[in-house]
């Protein structure tokens, strides 16, 4: 059984690292490799990737859905719908050319936040948890809407309903998931979101390196 463990263990931070170095992904911001969509269907498509092939923002969303499954159930919709909105909200704020202050230093330490209080299982309370979110969702939004800038408003909108959906796919599922896991094996589920947090710390370390170098998240 010790042994079963260790290699669950093995594998699973080796998967993990080898996720977070793949060259370039925790800075991809152009699910369409680089192009604008110019179409609903690619904008659609470009919504329902960017949350997955950006690393920074899928470690946070991981993180803030593991928050939420070691919290009570009725704070997941709550949070999943305050993410969606400040995200939404934060693209929007792009969009129309309203820029917001330190966006790369905030969705950096937003990850190291997130990260932290998942590697020591720290349980939020929900006004905290809901405040933290929501206002690195709203930075988090604004760095979507790079991958946007330009486009014509059909794919626009079609790209904002496919993020917001894959947020919310995410958020819920994972949670669900995590909620079940966690309730069934708890010492070896909690290993995990140890796991979890620290990388996502690392990631944020990571993000902040690149930022505090002067290039870009």
């Amino acid at each position: 059984m010790r042994d079963g463990m260790r290699r669950f263990h093995t594998r699973t931070c080796a998967s993990c690292l080898g996720f977070v170095l793949i060259p370039g992904a925790a800075l991809a911001h152009h699910p369409m490799g680089g192009s604008i969509p110019d179409s609903t269907w690619h904008g659609l498509l470009s919504g329902f990737g960017h949350p997955i092939i950006g690393m920074q923002h899928l470690f946070f969303i991981l993180s803030v859905a593991l928050l939420v499954a070691v919290n009570p159930r009725r704070v997941g919709g709550l949070v999943a719908f305050g993410f969606i909105v400040a995200t939404l909200f934060g693209a929007i704020l792009h969009v129309l050319g309203v820029g917001l202050p330190l966006v790369d230093s905030v969705v950096a330490v937003s990850l190291i936040v997130a990260g932290a209080a998942l590697a020591l299982l720290r349980v939020l309370g929900t006004a905290a948890l809901v405040t933290v979110v929501g206002i690195s969702g709203l930075f988090h939004g604004h760095v979507y809407a790079e991958s946007i800038i330009g486009a014509t408003a059909t794919p626009v909108v079609a790209y904002l309903m496919g993020f917001s959906l894959m947020h919310l796919l995410l958020v819920l599922g994972i949670a669900e998931l995590g909620r079940r896991i966690y309730a069934s094996r708890p010492v070896l589920t909690g290993n995990a979101l140890r796991l979890t947090g620290s990388l996502t710390v690392l990631v944020g370390i990571g993000v902040g390196g690149l930022v505090f170098s002067g290039g870009s998240a």
